[in-house]
């Protein structure tokens, strides 16, 4: 082999390495994939956020985790008064 061939093996070596890093990351993650049970979805995503993000998360205003696709959310209504901000609200008394 000569140096040309030796830098164009090893450029496509790179140029292959770099397409099977893109083709794994096409693939969802289990927390993403529909087709896994829940059970096993909730444990990945649990497992895999910090337990900053899982003490943050149970606040009434859950901030975004970016790097794992969450959104933040609100969740300001309670159970025990019904949902008061969706026009009708039920309110359980005893």
């Amino acid at each position: 082999m000569n140096l040309f061939q030796i830098r164009g093996s090893f450029a496509l070596s790179v140029v292959l390495a770099a397409s099977l890093r893109v083709v794994a990351q096409q693939q969802p993650l289990p927390y993403m994939d529909p087709a896994v049970p829940v059970d096993r979805r909730v444990d990945d995503l649990i497992g895999r956020m910090t337990l900053n993000e899982k003490v943050e998360q149970m606040r009434d205003h859950a901030p975004a985790i970016p790097r794992l696709g969450i959104a933040k959310y609100d969740w300001w209504n309670e159970g025990l008064h019904g949902v008061a901000f969706a026009g009708y609200a039920t309110e359980f008394r005893r």
